[in-house]
Order: structure tokens, then sequence, then C-alpha cells
């Protein structure tokens, strides 16, 4: 089992993939002074090596990135349709299987990840990641 975490870089407005970490002091950030306490750490490289656990791996090179908060989702072990990882906060297009079409976002449940309508998650050759909830919350604007 993989676990991966994504956020969005506060300097550059970029994603990055890796390790979250959560120190408990806050730094400050931008002219606003806003404050994060999260990071993710990218692992540049890596070295897999034999030892009791098959597939243990070594990081060899990484490095701390500081993301805005709010934009921290998780890895749901999942792909879409398409192949595309899905994460915590990603916007779906989903294809019930009585023909009906919705947009939803992945969210953590008591029982795993579903949608924000508390539905389980469907097939995933039935979803289709569109965007996500910090560059495309328009995409969950009702008409």
């Amino acid at each position: 089992m993989k676990i991966e975490f994504r956020g969005k870089r506060v300097d550059n407005g970029e994603w990055v993939y890796g390790n979250l970490i959560t120190m408990n002091n806050k730094s400050s950030y931008g002219k606003d002074g806003v404050f994060s306490n999260k990071w993710i750490m990218e692992v540049v490289d890596c070295l897999e090596v034999d030892s009791f656990k098959s597939g243990c791996e070594v990081w060899t090179e990484n490095t701390c990135i500081q993301v805005h908060p709010e934009s921290v989702g998780q890895w749901t072990e999942l792909k879409d349709q398409n192949g595309v990882d899905i994460y915590k906060g990603d916007i779906v297009e989903i294809e019930w299987d009585d023909g009906e079409i919705t947009t939803d976002t992945i969210i953590w449940c008591d029982w795993g990840y579903c949608t924000s309508n508390f539905s389980d998650m469907p097939d995933c050759a039935q979803v289709k990641v569109i965007g996500n909830i910090t560059d495309n919350p328009e995409l969950l604007e009702t008409n």
C-alpha cells in the first residue's frame, strides 16, 4: 500500500506529491501573514534495499516544501476511468447505473473514501476526475 499526499506549494502554486508532514508550530507565508503547518516531503530519489521486508526503500534525497493546508489531499489508491489518480478533494463526474450523471467531491467518511453526498465510491469505470476543489471550485456551482 502506497500512502501519498498532494498539496499546492505556497511559493509558486504548483502541485507537489509525497509524504505529509504536520509541524507543531506554524510558519507564516505571503504578504498577509497566512499561517501553514503543512509540508509535503517530495522523495526525489530512493534506493531499494534487501531487508526482512520486501520492497524496503531508503530515501536518499528529499525536499520539504511548505503547502497551503486547505489544498492537502490523500491519494485514495483508486484511479478513474482514464487511469488518473483520485485524491481527496478531487471533483469527479460520476455516471450512475441508472444513467444519471452527477458532479461531486471526494471526501473521507468513517468507512473510507466516498462522495460528498456520502455515497460509496462507485465502480471507477464510471468515475472521471474533472478538477479539484482548490483549482476548480466553479465546477461545483449549480445553475
